[in-house]
């Protein structure tokens, strides 16, 4: 929960105005194409984060959001407040290209999906970043699979990758459940710390 109310932060911060003290800091990273790559600092909580997202054209965001804790949580955003109503938990339906994926106990709230792969799934979540590093497309799926809410191109996703991963291993402890080893640390900012 304490990630959904950074991340919600972070999205208003972006939306509306530069981040004070008690909201986030973000570092754009890495562009290419209609992927970017943004390291956030949290202050409140003391969390940092490495996302890799995407927004299509009506505005609705990708993001799949590595947390120094090693947790991998993706955030669906859409401009749609209709797309579905309430909150629930249910099955997050994608199709990468036409692979579909079934994600299990993904939580629905008015406009926004997450969804936190678990550390001991570290074959699903390669897998999935794989089918997103070959495919061309990703498209949102209502939890019953008939209905597409929304499609985001992966065109520079492999790219975005590469550079969240380097982002990931700066934040994350050394040898953690995903088989990474800690890199080097950003540096020290008197915003941030050692990073």
């Amino acid at each position: 929960m304490k990630r959904i109310i950074a991340t919600v932060l972070t999205l208003t911060a972006l939306a509306t105005a530069p981040p004070t003290a008690a909201q986030s800091d973000n570092t754009l990273l890495f562009q290419n194409r209609d992927w970017y790559v943004v390291h956030e600092y949290h202050p409140g909580p003391d969390l940092q984060a490495c996302a890799a997202k995407t927004d299509n054209r009506q505005g609705d965001t990708f993001d799949i959001t590595a947390w120094q804790d090693e947790e991998v949580v993706m955030y669906l955003i859409l401009n749609d407040l209709d797309a579905w109503s309430g909150s629930f938990t249910d099955t997050l339906v994608l199709d990468i290209d036409y692979e579909r994926w079934e994600l299990h106990g993904a939580k629905f709230e008015d406009n926004f999906v997450t969804f936190a792969f678990q550390p001991e799934e570290v074959e699903k979540v390669k897998s999935f970043l794989g089918d997103l590093m070959r495919g061309r497309a990703v498209a949102l799926k209502s939890p019953s699979g008939n209905r597409t809410l929304a499609a985001w191109s992966l065109m520079g996703f492999t790219a975005a990758f590469t550079s969240w991963t380097d982002c990931w291993n700066r934040i994350s402890p050394q040898d953690d459940s995903y088989g990474r080893g800690s890199g080097d640390a950003y540096g020290v900012s008197d915003r941030y710390g050692d990073l």
